[in-house]
């Protein structure tokens, strides 16, 4: 009688084990796969927030493009080198190729012209959101 429970027990903690190794590491549902599949689940959500961010920056952008005629001849100016009519262009010709602007130069320009217009850009748009807050709100007491 005594072997058979000591059977029964052996057995019981043999499934028992086999259920915890199995959990912790077989098929696709293990305890580690599942801790890899959160950790790639919280760096995916933190770069599609990143790019979130960045389409908002670039869609601000493109609105003070679309409606700031002072940024869009700017950037017409600086980067095409465009002229208003009557005006003349001079271009310095000569210089050494450490002192010319290379493409990487004029890139990092055409960045900072765009984070300073979507500076300008959003608190254009924080003073608007401000003065329109401000008008709808009920007289205080």
């Amino acid at each position: 009688m005594k072997l058979v429970k000591r059977i029964r027990w052996l057995l019981l903690l043999i499934i028992l084990g086999g259920a915890g190794y199995f959990a912790l590491f077989g098929g696709e549902y293990s305890l580690f796969e599942s801790r890899a599949v959160k950790k790639q689940k919280a760096t995916e959500l933190a770069q599609l927030r990143m790019l979130g961010d960045s389409i908002g920056q670039l869609q601000a952008r493109v609105d003070s493009l679309a409606s700031d005629p002072g940024m869009l001849e700017r950037v017409a100016r600086e980067f095409f080198g465009l002229v208003k009519k009557g005006e003349r262009l001079y271009r310095f010709v000569g210089l050494g190729p450490e002192k010319r602007d290379t493409l990487k130069a004029k890139a990092e320009r055409a960045a900072q012209v765009m984070a300073d217009s979507m500076a300008a850009h959003a608190e254009r748009a924080a003073q608007q959101q401000a003065q329109q807050q401000g008008s709808n709100r009920p007289p205080q007491p």
